[in-house]
This record gives C-alpha cells, structure tokens and sequence, in this order.
C-alpha cells in the first residue's frame, strides 16, 4: 500500500504534468495564429509540425514516466 507521501508525490507529479500541456496548447495556438497572420511559407509550417511532433513525444514520455503501474 502506498504512503501518504507516495501519493503526494504522484498527485504533484500528475499536476507537473497537466500544467505542461496547457502551457504546450496554448503555445501551439498562438504560433499557430502568428504564421496565419504573418503569411508563413510552407516551410514554417513544417518547422511547426516538427516542434509538436517533438512535444508530442516528449510529453507522451513524461505521462508513461509518471503513469503508476
């Protein structure tokens, strides 16, 4: 059984990484709408792609990290 302490810490953790997506989301919204203003080429939007593949994964990582089994 789990301490008090444990559960904390996973609770803490859990909210570590829920604030790290909506900072990701609303990050991705306002580049998003900074290249639909700025005209951006298809490159940019490549570049764009790529980042959110990248927190894609990381993100995924860090929830299997802290997910208990």
């Amino acid at each position: 059984m789990a301490t008090l302490q444990e559960l904390k810490d996973a609770v803490a953790a859990n909210v570590e990484v829920g604030q790290s997506v909506v900072v990701l989301i609303d990050g991705l919204a306002l580049r998003i709408q900074e290249l639909i203003n700025n005209s951006a080429t298809p490159e940019e939007y490549q570049a764009l792609v790529n980042e959110i593949s990248a927190d894609t994964e990381s993100l995924a990582q860090k929830v299997i990290e802290n997910t208990p089994v």
